[in-house]
C-alpha cells in the first residue's frame, strides 16, 4: 500500500493506516476522499472542476486506491492499541512556524492536542487518526 503514512521509530520505519473517513478537504469542507480509480474515470471537465480539491488532498494524504480506502474503513481505530492521532500540516509558502513545527506530532488522544486546527484564519492543518499497519 503506497499511501500509508510512514514514521520513524527507534531507527525503523513503521507504516500506519490513515483514517481516510475523517479527512476533511479544506477546499470543499467535505469529508470526501478522491481515489485513483475515481480520478481515472473523470472526464477532463470533471477533473478541472475538482482539481483544486484533488491537489490539496494529494498534499495532505495522497491519492489512495479504492482498496486502501476500504482497508482504512475496516479498521477498528477506537479499539486498536496502536491508535494515535497525527498532526498533518499542508506546507505552502505561507505556512506559519507553529504549524510547521507541529507537523507529524503524535497524540494518544484528542485531549492531548493543546489546540485543534485551524490555528489561524489561513490554517489548512488537520489531525487524523492512524493505526499501525
Amino acid at each position: 500500500m503506497k499511501n500509508l503514512f510512514l514514521r520513524e521509530e527507534n531507527g525503523k520505519i513503521k507504516s500506519q493506516i490513515l483514517n481516510y473517513a475523517e479527512h476533511v478537504n479544506p477546499i470543499s469542507g467535505e469529508k470526501k476522499v478522491y481515489t485513483r480509480e475515481e480520478i481515472g474515470k473523470m472526464s477532463s471537465n470533471e477533473f478541472a472542476a475538482k482539481e483544486k480539491e484533488i491537489m490539496i488532498q494529494m498534499k495532505f494524504i495522497g491519492i489512495p486506491t479504492e482498496q486502501e480506502v476500504k482497508i482504512s474503513k475496516a479498521q477498528d481505530y477506537e479499539n486498536d492499541p496502536t491508535m494515535e492521532y497525527v498532526w498533518i500540516t499542508q506546507f505552502t509558502a505561507g505556512t506559519c512556524d507553529r504549524c510547521a513545527d507541529l507537523n507529524g506530532t503524535r497524540y494518544k488522544s484528542l485531549e492531548d492536542v493543546e489546540e485543534l486546527p485551524p490555528l489561524h484564519n489561513r490554517c489548512a492543518c488537520e489531525v487524523i487518526k492512524t493505526v499501525e499497519a
